[in-house]
């Protein structure tokens, strides 16, 4: 018995000071990191408060992983018993350890053969960004999430075996103590270094919760090591007992601060949820316990249900006008009416481009800050700078989405959120279509395998919504710029003599994977090799408008040049890389171009958006508009300072955030329904988005509030949907 209270207060005190000592690992990178953030000197006090309940996390953990170790020991006792003593006492820890790993391992694995439907597909499309030759090694492609969750859980169980068995070796030398909680330390720094960096926001049950889990384990055996290296006295134990108790202690008096405090401070609370690791698992496991109706969300912790009793009223819900309920938790209930289906549009403005073409130009994941047509440093772009003087161009366009899916079917249908997914919507390819317009799509990426499976299959369905020819259909899997532009060139001069044509030509290589290109060397920074890929898009489509106007096709023709989202870039602005993320400026700023015959060139400075897209060119050609179109024709007058909304694509994976935000002037308000957070910039004096003013901006804020919230009350959330029945249509 005295052998069990032994060991059960030596792992107490592992407990504590492991979950300590990954507390003041989060807390010296989140300073270091958010340092610019902080908005008072105080917030950085307050900030350590949100993280203290790690500590707590940490105990739990520990307490998990001891009472697989107590199991596993008497059990291997037995054993030894039933055996005659014929097993050598000096294993019972390797065999413990050792099964611990294993009994972790299968769980680990059961976890990700559950998730294999969700994170397979995933994985196997970043694999090819990553390695794009894998893409001919069928097995090892295929099967790269089964050994990517294999190999984490190997090394972990490798670790722990090592560590758990030096635990219980009391007669090591004390540098063999020290190399060990060496090791354990350099583990959990390593995991927390994954968690906190590589792909931060996403693959979050594949790869964040484990590397969680595998933090505050590492912590757990580095401090157990280290305690029992000291080899304390018995006065000295009963000081360190009480200093676990006190950090304990501490850890459950700043939740409970955390808990009233929350929603006081909304910079911090933004913080916490957008950028926390470690210890913004202990308010997400205390959300979903104190979620009562089970839709996802609570009213704890300053959440934003706005009943939590009733599952069709949460954050993500449709309002219902008029009805005195706030479904939706944001802005009261509904004051208007969702959009309705008004009767068809009809052509607006001038119609001066009747009979014209259409080419649109889309550069994937083209940020507009990266080109020096927009004023950044490095001539990224000189071929479309010389063609900007006989365009139309809009300094400052916003995606309506952060992936491809998101923004081209916004594009496509000029809607937002419910209504990108509404095959009864018409689209503007569609328009063109029925006009008589042959429509084709020129693709850098193989058709057959881009946006190809399940969680692009919604989207898929609206963004080529009315193209009939795809030119890219064998052959190689990528183009690059230059035999995206020499495909292009060859379809549109196959065109007989007065064919109207709507074409999509898409160039892709600003997106990863990422290589140097010629000429283009600015280095190898992941910004080099993005800056470089940029700029030979530039020259390749400085080739295809140079033949345009030199075949005279662009006196026939209205052409507009514009990007989907932009792109984050190592080691992440807001903590995040590449795509898909929240909606900040690196993520939507994005360009935009039209050369118009008949309309003059000119730089507009007012905010548009990329839904304005589809109502500005079926106008400019005399075609019917969309029903229920949510942007606006951009060339029949002054275009007036009016919103811009922005959301989060749908089809993440297993990600951390769902935001909406919205864009008036040079201020931007961006909400998260995950933690029902709350950011406002100001652009113009913060254009990197670091300072959050919602605090000290309460009238700006509730404005911009209304302004979402009358967005988010007059429009569809999800609609129910079929992805195979996505081709009604007007």
């Amino acid at each position: 018995m005295n052998a069990f209270r032994e060991n059960l207060t030596r792992h107490a005190l592992a407990a504590a000071y492991g979950g300590a000592l990954v507390f003041l690992l989060e807390t010296i990178d989140r300073a270091g990191t958010l340092w610019p953030s902080f908005n008072s000197s105080a917030e950085p006090l307050v900030f350590a408060a949100y993280l203290a309940p790690s500590v707590l996390l940490g105990v739990a953990v520990a307490a998990g992983l001891w009472m697989v170790l107590v199991a596993v020991h008497a059990t291997y006792a037995g054993l030894t018993r039933l055996a005659g003593g014929r097993i050598p006492a000096r294993a019972v820890p390797w065999v413990a350890g050792t099964a611990t790993a294993v009994l972790l391992g299968s769980a680990g694995r059961i976890s990700i053969s559950l998730a294999s439907d969700s994170i397979e597909r995933p994985l196997f499309q970043l694999v090819r960004k990553i390695h794009g030759k894998l893409v001919r090694m069928p097995f090892v492609v295929d099967n790269f999430s089964w050994l990517l969750a294999t190999g984490l859980i190997l090394a972990i169980a490798a670790l722990l075996v090592v560590a758990l068995a030096m635990a219980n070796r009391p007669e090591r030398r004390v540098w063999v103590w020290r190399l060990g909680a060496s090791i354990a330390a350099s583990a959990m720094i390593g995991a927390y270094a994954l968690d906190s960096r590589f792909l931060y926001g996403r693959y979050d049950q594949l790869i964040h919760i484990p590397a969680t889990v595998a933090t505050l384990a590492f912590g757990f055996i580095a401090a157990g090591i280290a305690l029992a290296s000291l080899r304390l006295t018995p006065a000295a134990s009963r000081i360190a007992g009480f200093g676990a108790i006190a950090i304990v202690s501490a850890s459950a008096g700043c939740f409970a601060f955390d808990a009233w405090h929350i929603g006081r401070n909304e910079n911090l609370k933004a913080l916490l949820w957008r950028r926390g690791v470690v210890a913004r698992r202990v308010y997400q496991i205390a959300i979903a316990a104190a979620d009562k109706d089970g839709d996802g969300f609570a009213s704890a912790f300053a959440c934003g249900d706005p009943d939590d009793t009733d599952p069709t009223i949460h954050p993500l819900a449709t309002e219902i006008a008029g009805n005195g309920i706030d479904e939706n938790g944001f802005g009261g209930d509904g004051a208007v009416a969702p959009v309705p289906a008004a009767a068809v549009v009809a052509a607006g403005g001038s119609a001066i481009g009747s009979g014209k073409n259409f080419l649109l130009i889309a550069i994937d994941t083209l940020r507009a800050n990266r080109m020096s047509l927009y004023g950044y440093g490095r001539p990224t772009t000189p071929r479309l700078t010389g063609w900007s003087d006989r365009a139309l161009m809009f300094e400052r366009c916003y995606s309506q989405g952060t992936n491809t899916g998101q923004a081209f079917a916004s594009m496509n249908r000029s809607a937002t959120r419910g209504g990108l997914y509404d095959g009864s919507r018409s689209s503007m390819f569609r328009r063109m279509k029925e006009a008589g317009y042959r429509t084709a799509q020129v693709n850098a990426k193989r058709d057959d395998i881009w946006l190809d499976g399940p969680m692009w299959a919604e989207y898929r369905g609206a963004l080529v919504d009315g193209i009939d020819d795809f030119t890219h259909s064998g052959g190689e899997a990528l183009w690059d710029a230059d035999e995206v532009t020499d495909h292009a060139i060859e379809y549109l001069d196959s065109l007989a003599p007065g064919e109207r044509h709507a074409t999509w030509v898409h160039y892709l290589d600003p997106h990863s994977p990422r290589q140097k290109m010629g000429k283009y060397d600015w280095g190898d920074s992941d910004g080099d090799r993005y800056d470089t890929e940029v700029a030979y898009s530039d020259e390749h489509v400085g080739r295809l408008l140079d033949w345009m106007a030199e075949s005279g096709r662009l006196e026939n023709t209205v052409v507009v040049l514009m990007a989907d989202h932009g792109e984050g870039l190592y080691p992440g602005e807001h903590g995040m890389i590449q795509h898909g993320n929240r909606p900040y400026d690196d993520q939507v700023h994005v360009p935009l171009l039209v050369w118009a015959p008949g309309v003059a060139p000119r730089r507009i400075d007012v905010p548009v958006g990329t839904p304005d897209i589809a109502p500005t060119v079926l106008s400019y050609l005399g075609l019917p508009g969309i029903r229920g179109a949510e942007g606006i024709d951009l060339l029949s007058g002054p275009i007036p300072l009016r919103p811009i909304h922005i959301e989060v694509p749908r089809n993440g994976i297993e990600v951390t955030f769902f935001g909406y935000a919205v864009h008036v002037g040079t201020w931007r308000l961006i909400h998260d329904v995950v933690g029902n957070t709350t950011e406002l910039y100001n652009l113009a004096e913060d254009p990197a988005e670091l300072h959050n003013r919602a605090d000290s901006e309460p009238e700006r804020l509730a404005a911009m509030r209304r302004t979402m919230a009358d967005w988010l009350d007059s429009t569809q959330s999800v609609l129910p949907r079929d992805p195979e029945a996505d081709t009604g249509g007007e």
